[in-house]
């Protein structure tokens, strides 16, 4: 607002201006794109702290179990991927990934 009434009284050469005002629309938008992505992070970040809420509901209620049966993994777990077998160091390693329900895969087992 300072500037356009500096540019209106005489003050400030209209070229000038223009720059100005056109460094702060730039400016201003710029802010605008950052705000939207951390509002964006915010919020998928909202969403994972949910899904672990979730996951620790549902594995709370299986606290004091001795033995997996398949209700209790099919409730748990979504998906294993197992890996092919690899010879390394002359012995054989096999990768094992779990998928949990809420939360997605953890680290990779060997």
């Amino acid at each position: 607002a300072k500037l356009y009434e500096d540019v209106s009284k005489g003050l400030l050469p209209e070229k000038r201006f223009q720059m100005l005002a056109d460094r702060y629309d730039k400016e201003q938008a710029e802010l605008t794109e950052k705000i939207e992505q951390y509002e964006r992070k915010g919020r998928a970040e909202h969403d994972q702290l949910d899904k672990i809420q979730d996951f620790i509901d549902e594995v709370s209620k299986y606290a004091g179990i001795t033995e997996l049966n398949y209700k209790i993994l099919h409730q748990l777990i979504d998906k294993i991927l197992v890996s092919k077998a690899e010879k390394v160091d002359g012995e054989y390693v096999q990768k094992i990934q779990i998928f949990y329900r809420f939360i997605g895969p953890l680290d990779a087992i060997e």
